[in-house]
């Protein structure tokens, strides 16, 4: 009997690593969010940032959710972690919107994603941002 010779699977291609540190940004909406707690959203996002990433919602954080997201990071801050940069561009509503959103969302123990971006970064990365009503730039420096 002849002997077959085995046909061997194709080496795969090794893909070359980058020599110069990059931008990570993270682009997250907020429906794989929603269903968690304002203290676990935050949480998400302030270990994407201590990762060094620059993460961008696709909502407006409320006051709330800002106002815990300082908090969050106040506590964290350390010899590695210095802090965050934020923003948030909120969509403009009427005034009757916005207290119907705050009286469905309050009867109904529930967070209503408010329509707008926010952008959160590592402090050590972000040089400048600069907002206007309807747009937020961002500067950054290189990563070490």
């Amino acid at each position: 009997m002849a002997k077959t010779k085995a046909k061997s699977k194709p080496k795969a291609k090794k893909t070359k690593t980058r020599k110069t540190p990059g931008l990570d940004m993270d682009f997250i909406s907020m429906k794989t969010l929603s269903d968690l707690t304002v203290e676990k959203r935050i949480n998400t996002i302030l270990k994407k940032v201590k990762e060094g990433h620059m993460v961008v919602l696709d909502a407006a954080l409320d006051a709330d959710e800002e106002a815990k997201l300082v908090t969050a990071t106040m506590h964290g801050i350390d010899g590695e972690f210095t802090g965050i940069e934020f923003c948030t561009l909120e969509k403009s509503n009427t005034m009757a919107v916005n207290v119907l959103m705050r009286l469905l969302s309050s009867i109904f123990r529930a967070s209503i994603t408010k329509p707008g971006l926010t952008f959160v970064g590592p402090s050590y990365l972000i040089e400048k941002i600069k907002r206007d009503p309807d747009a937020f730039y961002v500067s950054t420096r290189r990563k070490n």
